[in-house]
């Protein structure tokens, strides 16, 4: 699974980087450039924890348990967090393509609740 994930996060940092660059080049609001560009350094961020928490794995299998979905489950909370707080502070409208983005980020935290739920239950 380790080595699929990191695969994959090839591919989505292409994507990343050439939306922010198309966004640069392509008319977008602020609100469309500020969000993929903080989705993009908390995709950067979360690429620097997952090898420590693979790590973490091979010395302890239990406590890696525990930290995997909680500490994405943190990032993507942190990301919705800087996001809105960027928004209040410049007063910018939020656009569609931001409560799309958000939402996602909302969608997938909340499965990673659910799956780390499911996990504890069945370790114990």
């Amino acid at each position: 699974m380790g080595t699929f994930i990191t695969t994959l996060a090839e591919y989505l940092w292409v994507l990343c980087i050439g939306s922010l660059l198309l966004s640069l080049v392509w008319s977008a609001s602020k609100s469309a450039r500020i969000t993929i560009l903080i989705l993009t350094l908390s995709g950067l961020a979360q690429d620097r924890i997952a090898p420590l928490l693979m790590g973490i794995s091979e010395t302890s299998p239990e406590l890696a348990r525990l930290l995997w979905y909680p500490s994405w489950v943190i990032c993507q909370t942190l990301t919705l967090g800087i996001i809105w707080v960027i928004h209040r502070k410049f007063v910018w409208a939020v656009e569609q393509i931001t409560q799309f983005i958000c939402l996602s980020i909302l969608m997938h935290s909340v499965l990673q609740v659910a799956r780390f739920t499911d996990r504890v239950h069945i370790w114990h």
